[in-house]
């Protein structure tokens, strides 16, 4: 009988991930929004209206400062036989959704939103818009292993 939810180790073993920091620090990450301000905002009520408002708004800065709206856009053009980046997204989507699954809906679709301006967007559009969703000034990158620029 299971007396209790498997811990990050077993999690990370079990979903083969145990020897990448890069996809740890996106766990850690997307954890800490998911306690902090995606918890405070359901204790609050906010699930109680689908109206966006200025405190659900504030989700997508907490989600920029983590570096969760960047994770499909490291800067690195992919082969067939390197890692892809859907681990990443869908081990932030699963963090936030163990609090609210509004708040992982959100986080994927910030992500799905800057995925055509990553892939074909002109020089102008990158600079306005991937600028914006970098991890904001704190000088380090929450998530090791991924580049802070695009």
């Amino acid at each position: 009988m299971l007396r209790r939810l498997p811990d990050d180790d077993v999690r990370a073993v079990q979903w083969r991930f145990a020897d990448r920091p890069d996809l740890r620090g996106i766990v850690r990450a997307s954890r800490s929004v998911a306690r902090g301000p995606v918890a405070r905002l359901v204790a609050r009520g906010a699930r109680h209206s689908d109206a966006w408002t200025p405190d659900k708004a504030g989700l997508v800065k907490a989600f920029d400062e983590a570096g969760l709206s960047v994770l499909a856009a490291d800067g690195r053009v992919r082969r067939a036989d390197q890692r892809p980046e859907e681990p990443r997204i869908a081990l932030a989507a699963f963090e936030l959704a163990w609090v609210d699954a509004g708040a992982a809906t959100t986080m994927l679709g910030n992500v799905l939103a800057l995925a055509p301006i990553h892939e074909r967007g002109t020089d102008e559009q990158r600079a306005r818009y991937m600028g914006k969703w970098r991890p904001a000034g704190k000088g380090r990158n929450v998530c090791p292993g991924m580049e802070p620029s695009c």
